[in-house]
């Protein structure tokens, strides 16, 4: 007779310890879900920031190289005046 009554308690248990492990797991997978998406986001932006780095390296190169042609020019052109100065 009293186990008849305690068995109502005993589902009760039973169904709150099922519907308690659900929801953690429910938790643990969208912390996962969370964490991946963060890992994800990471990756592109360090893809995007290398991306950027390299377009950047490039111009500088290209403004260097065309900064350089027109010193070497300069150079030239007084070097030029110069010669006929001293001549």
């Amino acid at each position: 007779m009293v186990e008849k009554k305690l068995l109502k308690y005993e589902v009760a248990r039973a169904n709150l310890e099922k519907k308690a492990h659900d929801d953690d797991l429910s938790e643990k997978n969208m912390l996962h879900s969370i964490q991946m998406q963060k890992r994800q986001d990471a990756f592109r932006k360090m893809h995007e920031n290398k991306q950027f780095m390299n377009e950047w390296e490039a111009e500088g190169r290209k403004n260097w190289k065309q900064n350089r042609e027109a010193r070497a020019k300069e150079i030239a052109r007084q070097l030029y005046f110069e010669d006929r100065e001293v001549n």
